[in-house]
């Protein structure tokens, strides 16, 4: 992310760029806290990854204590922070996206071949991980028990949003992204404070040297001396402080906002343009072949290009001006110029060099500060239209990301992979899950006055933005703010983009495109699904809206809490009978164990393996529950162990991870918020002051997170009591009457040693699609890419796919499997 080379870069010269900011408790008592605009992404990964397990598939209430120690340490010593969230992708990083999931697939074969003894520890490939799902999520929900301020960006990466907010704010930006040195040289910052790398800040006793321990021996005169390190001994970040530290210090690394183009003596305009050169995520992965001799280190690479923006720059300052001359094309020459004196090898032909330029100026867009926070009114996620003032709300909270990428996005759908084995089906593949987000899917297009369906497939893959489009500024900003001759370039091309947005709106309005109307036949989500060893794009054809008065996300409460159950087959009077809060616990219980009957033979899950998950599930919810309630910490975290993982264990949490993330788009579109009383909530109630405290959610459809601990259920599942078991009365009660409700209408085709079900009925009505629509029964398989380039190939049927499979074989890694054919 950001960069390449450039965090190595100020590492190596941090004498000249870095300062250290030293603050302590003491300091901190009667003064106002220090603002620090902290993006999200780089903290989870931080935190968790040096805490906590990733392999055995999530320690979410491990993670919420973790979130909320760090922001109480972090209040402790002065400083206040607000976290900023990542949107939705541009069309630009889709080749970044993709790239990304591809890891995490190598990940997992990686995971799959290696022995039970040896991935079960934590020093099981600390590099190529697999972050649980819902790490955000309950990283969300601490910082909303702790009041803390948040900030969700709808379209786009946070770090523009980062910069803009510390400049309002007056304070530090906290990140894990080299963008950030590039974003605070913009021109006209004058309050932000600088740029604290994380992997740069740490904890130290304030009272140096060696703590003394005065333990006086009976009839010795003697004095244990131990030193301070050995109490820290243990798993931990170092965005914590030691726990056996009596008056911890944090230190910070800040850079200040002119320091980086003042060691390299470039102008601020130019920095922009020197990370596309060095390499960012925008910069085309054959740029660096054309400017960079193999072998050259990152330091020589950000010296060549600073030293040759220097010498194009002061050539073009000592040519006289030309009267009339286009800003753009002026800008278009001086990136032409400055790649023709980096490259060190002539170019194939004046076409390669061309589209090269226009490449590299287009990576430069993404250091475009945002002027302000407002959007359009036909961006749902606003509150400005009536439909989407509910969605609006869930957004303004985090717990609208998976609706928010769809609306904006339909077209291009990620699908995240879980820790799944690689050489089996992909379970998000299966028509079961397929109709769980088709669901979603259509409740949210009801509700939201329809997707943003692109007009154009040529248009979609040319990208948002085209350089014909620019317009140029007649009175562009000069790149030396006067001193010399040369037109500024991100000037000329800001001002093109802002004039374009004020023709249909007020200043520092961001304009999304009005949802395009779609005939039923051409209302299809391109989702990225893992297809043999890599990723493809599947089509989802979605069935006629829904012919109703009133929209399905605003029905009674009752009924949406139906509507849930009903695509996760298990709409049935014992489920319904359950309280809403364990809905979702039986649910995804049971839908998992019809999914994984579905595949191949080995996969289908026994009964003790029901029994496992739902006791699992129960002690999870009612540790989670004594946490709220003591407000502190209601059971204290056991030793933290690490059970051995199984490839068939192993499996049974991928599944459950699955169904868990698709659930959560469901409740998303049905809009199922964590503290729904009786009715949706009034479109008023944004104006009332939110609630502060550990709440327990009245309703868990958003949050299932609570009710999986990945040790706890793979101790389970191996026949042992995992650390710390408790086990009541009345979780025994609630396991009864969850395991009744889950194991209604099945027999032992499901579920392997349940001789029959323990309920009237069978499963024949409950295998059937979820769209009940005609002609989409079990038989139905996913559309896909078929061969070729990535992004230029034909979109094919699912069933098309799957004939093609079925000509080919199935080879080791295949996505669909016997029982899908």
């Amino acid at each position: 992310m950001g960069v390449k080379g450039l965090a190595t870069f100020i590492k190596e010269n941090r004498q000249s760029l870095c300062r250290s900011v030293h603050l302590t408790a003491g300091q901190a008592e009667g003064q106002e806290r220090i603002p620090v605009v902290v993006d999200s992404w780089g903290v989870i990964y931080t935190l968790w990854l040096a805490c906590l397990p990733w392999q055995s598939g999530g320690e979410y209430l491990r993670f919420y204590r973790l979130t909320c120690r760090l922001v109480e340490a972090w209040r402790e010593v002065g400083l206040e922070p607000t976290f900023v969230f990542d949107g939705s992708a541009p069309n630009e990083k889709l080749d970044t996206q993709l790239r990304r999931l591809d890891d995490t697939l190598r990940t997992a074969q990686l995971f799959y071949t290696t022995s039970p003894a040896s991935r079960s520890g934590p020093s099981f490939s600390r590099d190529q991980v697999i972050l649980p799902p819902f790490a955000s999520h309950t990283f969300v929900h601490a910082l909303a028990d702790l009041d803390v301020a948040t900030h969700f960006v709808p379209l786009g990466e946070a770090d523009g949003e980062c910069v803009t907010l510390a400049e309002q704010l007056g304070g530090y930006i906290l990140g894990q992204d080299s963008d950030y040195p590039i974003l605070v040289s913009a021109p006209g910052l004058r309050r932000v404070r600088g740029y604290c790398p994380l992997e740069m800040m740490m904890w130290i006793e304030d009272d140096p040297g060696v703590r003394r321990k005065e333990a006086l021996q009976e009839g010795t005169g003697w004095t244990s001396v131990a030193p301070v390190r050995k109490e820290y001994a243990g798993r931990s970040s170092p965005l914590l402080p030691p726990s056996g530290m009596r008056r911890p210090k944090l230190v910070m690394t800040a850079i200040s906002p002119g320091a980086l183009r003042t060691r390299l003596r470039l102008p601020a305009a130019m920095m922009p343009l020197f990370a596309s050169l060095v390499g960012n995520d925008y910069t085309p992965p054959a740029a660096p072949d054309h400017f960079f001799q193999p072998g050259s280190t990152h330091i020589a690479k950000i010296e060549k290009v600073a030293r040759t923006i220097r010498e194009v720059v002061f050539a073009t300052q000592q040519q006289p001006s030309v009267s009339g001359s286009n800003a753009g094309d002026n800008a278009v020459e001086l990136v032409r110029t400055i790649i023709s004196k980096l490259a060190w090898k002539p170019f194939v032909s004046d076409g390669v060099m061309f589209a090269l330029v226009e490449a590299i100026i287009k990576a430069t867009f993404q250091y475009i500060l945002p002027v302000g926070w407002v959007c359009c009114g036909v961006y749902p996620f606003c509150g400005e239209l009536d439909k989407g003032k509910m969605y609006a709300m869930g957004q303004r909270k985090g717990i609208m990301q998976s609706m928010t990428h769809a609306w904006l996005y339909p077209d291009r759908v990620m699908l995240w992979s879980v820790l799944e084995d690689p050489s089996g089906p992909s379970l998000k593949a299966t028509v079961g899950m397929r109709g769980v987000r088709e669901r979603a899917y259509l409740i949210a297009e009801e509700g939201l006055g329809g997707l943003r369906w692109p007009e154009d497939t040529e248009e979609e893959e040319a990208g948002v933005m085209k350089m014909e489009e620019l317009k140029v500024d007649e009175k562009p900003r000069t790149l030396m703010d006067g001193e010399g001759g040369v037109t500024e370039m991100m000037g000329s091309l800001e001002c093109s983009a802002t004039e374009k947005s004020d023709e249909s709106s007020s200043p520092g309005t961001t304009v999304v495109e009005e949802p395009t109307k779609k005939a039923a036949s051409e209302r299809r989500i391109t989702e990225y699904v893992r297809h043999t060893n890599r990723y493809a794009s599947f089509l989802l054809d979605l069935p006629p809206l829904l012919s109703q008065s009133v929209p399905t996300c605003l029905l009674p409460l009752p009924e949406r809490l139906k509507a849930y159950l009903e695509p996760l087959l298990s709409a049935h009077p014992s489920m319904l009978a359950l309280p809403s809060q364990i809905q979702p616990l039986a649910a995804i219980t049971r839908f998992s164990a019809l999914e994984a009957s579905k595949s191949r033979t080995d996969d289908k899950w026994k009964r003790s393996d029901v029994e496992a998950v739902l006791k699992s599930f129960i002690w999870s919810l009612s540790t989670w529950i004594w946490e709220k309630r003591s407000r502190v910490n209601g059971r204290p975290d056991p030793e933290l162990t690490y059970p051995a993982l199984t490839n068939r264990h192993s499996q049974i949490v991928a599944q459950l991870g699955v169904v868990m993330i698709d659930s959560i788009m469901l409740a998303q579109s049905l809009l199922l918020a964590p503290y729904t009383a009786t009715e949706p909530p009034s479109p008023d109630a944004a104006a009332k002051p939110p609630v502060v405290g550990r709440r327990m959610p009245t309703l868990t459809h958003l949050t299932p997170w609570m009710f999986f601990s990945g040790v706890s259920l793979h101790t389970l599942l191996s026949g042992s009591s995992p650390p710390g078991w408790e086990w009541s009365e009345k979780d025994e009660a609630t396991y009864k009457t969850c395991l009744e409700a889950v194991m209604d209408g099945l027999d032992g085709d499901v579920v392997k040693g349940w001789p029959g079900g323990t309920g009237s009925g069978g499963t024949g009505n409950l295998l059937v699609s979820p769209s009940n629509s005609p002609g989409r029964g079990e038989e139905e398989a996913p559309r896909s890419k078929a061969g070729g380039k990535r992004g230029k190939q034909k979109k094919l049927t699912y069933d098309e796919a799957r004939a093609g499979q079925a000509q080919a074989g199935m080879g080791r890694f295949g996505v669909l499997g016997a029982s899908q054919a």
